[in-house]
Parts: structure tokens; C-alpha cells; sequence
């Protein structure tokens, strides 16, 4: 009956042991170093970063005379 077959599996369940966690690989010394030095160089002191929304600094204009964005101007090539 389906009572018994109920009963017999669960006097049968049994514990599974979960695999051991790994530790994750420490990152090499070069790749450490280079994040380090990143982090350290940041912006040239002085310059603000260009929003993507802000005016090319390359001065370049649309045919109205309005200057073109950053993001349609050099961004493609320096982003």
C-alpha cells in the first residue's frame, strides 16, 4: 500500500555528506601589484573625468554649430 511504501522510505533516508569548500586561488603577486598601482594612479591631478554626455574636448561640432557630445565624437575610439 502506498501508507507502507511512505513508512519504509522514510526509515530509510539517509545524511549525504556535502563536498568540502575549496578555497578560492589567491591572486599571483603581478596581478595584486597591478591592481595596486591602478588603484593608486587614478585621475592626472587637476583633470576631471568626461561624462560620455559632455562636450568633446576635441572641440569638434555638429553642422548647426553645437558641439558634438563625447560619446558620439571620441569616446568610440578613446572609451
Amino acid at each position: 500500500t502506498i501508507d507502507a511504501e511512505v513508512v519504509r522510505r522514510v526509515f530509510r533516508v539517509q545524511i549525504a555528506n556535502q563536498p568540502a569548500v575549496r578555497p578560492r586561488p589567491v591572486q599571483s603577486q603581478q596581478v595584486q601589484t597591478n591592481i595596486d598601482r591602478q588603484d593608486k594612479m587614478g585621475l592626472a591631478p587637476g583633470k576631471k573625468k568626461i561624462g560620455r554626455n559632455d562636450p568633446c574636448p576635441c572641440g569638434a561640432t555638429k553642422p548647426d554649430g553645437t558641439p558634438k557630445k563625447y560619446k558620439h565624437c571620441c569616446y568610440p575610439k578613446y572609451g
